[in-house]
């Protein structure tokens, strides 16, 4: 897999050592370069920060291995086309992705996979 964008609950999943962080791993190994957005840094550092701060050097470390996209007003606006007025966020990331030209999208959310299957090859886990 050439490139791939991790959701916020791939990097959830793997700093809080959950279920299926072995999977998600794994299939990071196969891309030749990871995504994520800046959404996502700060999405999990709220967490982090909230519930365990111990782990923001771990969390640090990981995104050392990762190239961070930024939102801008166009994915913004972007994402309103798609919005369902259920998850804005979920709009956010899928733009991020699409905005930095990667077509392979890792997430563990089965609605995002379901709603947005027509505009990327969606990996879910």
């Amino acid at each position: 897999m050439p490139n791939l964008y991790l959701d916020a609950n791939i990097l959830m999943e793997i700093i809080f050592q959950r279920n299926k962080a072995f999977s998600c791993l794994e299939t990071m190994q196969t891309a030749d370069k990871i995504f994520t957005s800046s959404l996502s840094v700060h999405i999990c550092m709220y967490y982090l920060e909230k519930d365990s701060p111990d782990l923001i050097a771990d969390f640090q470390e990981i995104l050392g291995e990762i190239f961070i996209l930024d939102l801008n007003s166009n994915i913004l606006s972007q994402a309103f086309k798609n919005y369902d007025f259920e998850d804005y966020e979920d709009c956010l990331q899928i733009e991020t992705c699409l905005s930095g030209k990667i077509t392979n999208f890792l997430t563990l959310d089965k609605k995002l996979a379901k709603n947005h299957k027509n505009l990327l090859n969606i990996v879910l886990l």
